[in-house]
């Protein structure tokens, strides 16, 4: 019956008290079959039969699996009779994709059964994968959830460190040269940041959640780690919104730097049409073709002109200098 279902599951695993481990396809993962163990059912949300098996042979709540389904989700801890479901994001750190694109893992947490699925690969479930390969593998499905949020919290933490040596590689950019394309550059890191605290910050309030549900079958060590790992989501989302700070800061400086560089343009045209404007009058008053015109008739006429109209940038510009225009 579930072997209709196997494309769907990306992995499964059996974990035995004693850290014992081996792969387990859909026939042999119901819940009775983890007395003394538990299990780890890792789907694709893109493929069709994840959601029928959910809804068929999964035996959770239809609130639940509505919402390990569900389209569009935000962090959040929900606790149920059964189990808890806890919904996360991590960083993306697939290849061409931006890390502030997040991806969401919905998780459903029982004493002997943990279900996760997904849309998109996610580098934090590798990482755990690795980690049960190097046989080091939890030995419970709490520790299992710690572990999977450890990974997820240093992919995080390399994100932030990363998008720090972009932001102190733009301020020093800006306070040396600013030109090229650091506008931009700085609104790409704007927008990074705030989508990242956007998501993070609801995480941190659902590990939260997590931690203050009084459920025996989450030991107090693995509550330890889970604080830890709040506390250091914390000082992440505090370093996003002092990058934040700091991109305004940046972004108001090069808006000077270009606004002075504006200014200045315009005041050397200033300068510059301020000098020529007697020049144009007297050169056009001299052009209109009209009887009368003094000099008509003497060759040394243009000679005059010209020093008389030297004479007069001369004056101006020392009139300049003297106000300090120049």
């Amino acid at each position: 019956m579930t072997n209709n279902y196997e494309d769907a599951l990306i992995h499964g695993y059996r974990f035995d008290r004693k850290g014992k481990t081996e792969q387990i396809g859909l026939d042999s993962a119901g819940p009775e079959s983890a007395a003394d163990s538990f299990i780890w059912l890792h789907f694709d949300l893109n493929a069709s039969g994840t959601t029928d098996w959910l809804k068929q042979y999964s035996q959770l709540e239809p609130l639940m699996v509505e919402a390990m389904i569900a389209e569009d989700t935000r962090p959040r801890c929900l606790p149920a009779d059964a189990g808890i479901l806890l919904i996360l994001r991590g960083v993306n750190l697939n290849p061409g994709q931006d890390a502030d694109d997040m991806i969401s893992i919905r998780l459903w947490i029982e004493h002997n059964r943990v279900i996760s699925v997904r849309r998109r690969k996610l580098s934090s479930i590798q990482g755990l994968r690795e980690q049960i390969q190097r046989q080091q593998p939890p030995k419970s499905s709490t520790e299992l959830i710690v572990d999977l949020c450890d990974h997820m919290i240093w992919d995080i933490g390399a994100t932030v460190e990363h998008y720090e040596e972009q932001l102190a590689e733009l301020e020093d950019y800006v306070l040396n040269t600013a030109h090229g394309n650091v506008r931009h550059e700085l609104q790409t890191i704007r927008r990074q940041l705030i989508t990242l605290q956007r998501y993070l910050a609801p995480q941190r309030e659902a590990l939260n959640h997590l931690l203050t549900e009084k459920i025996d079958w989450i030991e107090k060590n693995q509550k330890k780690r889970l604080r830890e790992i709040s506390d250091r989501l914390v000082r992440y989302l505090e370093d996003l919104s002092a990058m934040k700070e700091r991109s305004a800061v940046v972004q108001q400086e090069l808006s000077n730097q270009l606004a002075e560089k504006a200014n200045a343009r315009v005041y050397l045209l200033s300068i510059i049409t301020a000098i020529f404007l007697p020049i144009s009058f007297i050169t056009g008053l001299l052009g209109i073709n009209v009887a009368g015109l003094p000099g008509l008739d003497n060759p040394q006429a243009f000679k005059s002109v010209v020093i008389v109209l030297i004479a007069i940038v001369i004056v101006q510009v020392c009139i300049m200098r003297w106000k300090k225009w120049l």
